[in-house]
């Protein structure tokens, strides 16, 4: 018997482990509940994620119901991605019961936009990837009905959608929505949500704790950059890797089991960080950028710093991006703990303090400085004429430049 397929993308996430809540409850038939069963293997092979505009782009933590929806277009489905820039606006009417702030109608115009171009590169990056055959995803804005109905109801009359996928806090969205078609169509619909997750540090994902400070990992270069983004998942711990493989990855449940299989016998070589990294990088920043990446990954981790020399420097910038990027001036400094002093922005306590300490953590285009009071002068230490690259302990890496 061939399975309806939006009923075989369910149990793929059954099989991942990626159903936190379901109304209603789905399970396999081999877990004895035949009614829910059945019921889901009537509905149609469309389904949709919803997105608030409400910042200017999306972050890690909203790539895993994007990877998800995206691996639903491989089983056969038909995935839309709505842009909630109504919702964004007037307030979302699922039954919140606090107050939204008003958003200005300008600011949430231009993140509608920003967001549609975000996830039409995604769409097109997973194209080149698996092939367009199998990666289709349509991109709506409720703006289009706004006033009119219900997102749920106009998605199921105009494009036979019964089945949202969501976030771990959607459930009570998914019930109002439900009842609402229930009400109006009589017809059967059906939502899942996909669990919370945390990283090693305990951070809701999406942020990454850096000393006393967190930052959002960004989809956006601008504000993360192909680098940065490349190495938040290259530097998961193996248990993390291995849980956010099976959960994020566009591959077949069977295909993601070899690599986890492979990765268990070689711990240590950073199998599933690597295969997760590559993919998500190539997903998000396309095939070219993972290639910057990864060329930067070896020459800092394991090469000569100076080989930058051979990167524009465009290039350069762009790899670490305006926020692991200081601007100082060259007559700002003439002491090496001034600049580590201008360089230690992820914890409350100066650089230069921190060298006293541990004079082997402060690290200067490759250079242990081991003297926070030693002359230091920029001129001896550029790349292209106008970069220095600082890394304090083992991997925390930033760039700096001169003017």
């Amino acid at each position: 018997m061939v399975r309806p397929k939006l009923l075989s993308f369910c149990r793929d996430l059954s099989k991942r482990g990626l159903i936190a809540e379901s109304i209603p409850l789905f399970s396999s038939v081999e877990e004895g509940n035949t009614e829910n069963f059945l019921a889901y293997s009537t509905l149609p092979n469309n389904l949709y994620v919803g997105f608030d505009p409400t910042a200017s782009s999306l972050h890690v933590g909203n790539l895993l119901v994007i990877s998800n929806l995206l691996r639903s277009s491989r089983f056969g489905c038909q995935p839309f991605a709505l842009i909630g820039e109504a919702t964004a606006l007037v307030g979302d009417p699922s039954g919140r019961t606090t107050g939204r702030t008003e958003l200005d109608y300008d600011y949430v115009q231009e993140n509608s936009k920003r967001i549609l171009k975000q996830l039409a590169q995604i769409n097109e990056n997973a194209r080149n990837i698996y092939g367009p055959k199998y990666v289709n995803l349509k991109i709506l804005n409720n703006m289009e009905w706004y006033e009119k109905s219900h997102d749920w109801h106009v998605l199921s009359k105009e494009h036979d959608c019964y089945f949202q996928l969501g976030g771990s806090d959607q459930l009570g969205h998914l019930s109002i929505g439900r009842h609402y078609i229930r009400d109006h169509t009589k017809r059967f619909s059906a939502g899942i949500c996909l669990p919370l997750i945390v990283d090693e540090g305990g951070n809701k994902l999406g942020k990454s704790e850096a000393g006393s400070a967190q930052s959002t990992i960004w989809l956006d270069e601008r504000k993360t950059s192909a680098y940065d983004f490349y190495q938040y998942f290259k530097q998961l711990r193996d248990d993390i890797a291995e849980r956010f493989l099976m959960y994020f990855s566009l591959g077949f449940h069977e295909e993601v089991k070899d690599v986890f299989e492979e990765h268990k016998k070689k711990l240590g070589s950073w199998i599933a960080q690597t295969y997760l990294a590559d993919e998500m990088t190539q997903l998000i920043h396309g095939k070219e950028k993972l290639k910057t990446a990864q060329e930067c990954s070896k020459i800092l981790f394991h090469g000569n710093i100076l080989k930058l020399e051979e990167f524009s420097a465009d290039t350069i910038y762009s790899l670490f991006g305006s926020a692991s990027t200081v601007t100082l001036p060259k007559d700002s400094i003439e002491k090496v703990g001034q600049l580590a002093d201008a360089t230690n922005s992820d914890t409350k306590e100066k650089g230069s303090l921190l060298m006293s300490r541990d004079n082997s953590r402060f690290i200067v285009n490759g250079k242990h400085m081991t003297d926070p009071r030693a002359a230091f002068k920029p001129d001896d230490f550029l790349i292209k004429g106008q970069f220095t690259v600082i890394r304090w302990g083992k991997r925390r890496y930033s760039l700096v430049r001169w003017t």
